[in-house]
């Protein structure tokens, strides 16, 4: 069973995981391989990301002028 040919960062914490097995280098190379997952979803879903703010602020807009809408009065008409 040898290296899975996955990407490079994979590779390196699998073989450093079997050879090794030097536990701190895999403590501190962990927050490395999330913050690198989260980057590539976010650079994957970032349309997807972006349309969905931008349909939160359009319903967040909508609720504001509902709430902040006033009917003209007869008063204002003079």
């Amino acid at each position: 069973m040898g290296i899975p040919k996955f990407n490079f960062p994979f590779t390196l914490f699998y073989s450093t995981y079997c050879e090794f097995k030097f536990i701190p280098l895999l403590l501190l190379y962990f927050p490395l391989l999330r913050f690198s997952f989260v980057t590539t979803y976010l650079i994957y879903h970032s349309n997807a990301l972006l349309q969905s703010g931008r349909i939160m602020s359009l319903i967040l807009d909508l609720r504001d002028s509902d709430f902040n809408f006033q009917l003209p009065t007869s008063s204002s008409h003079g």
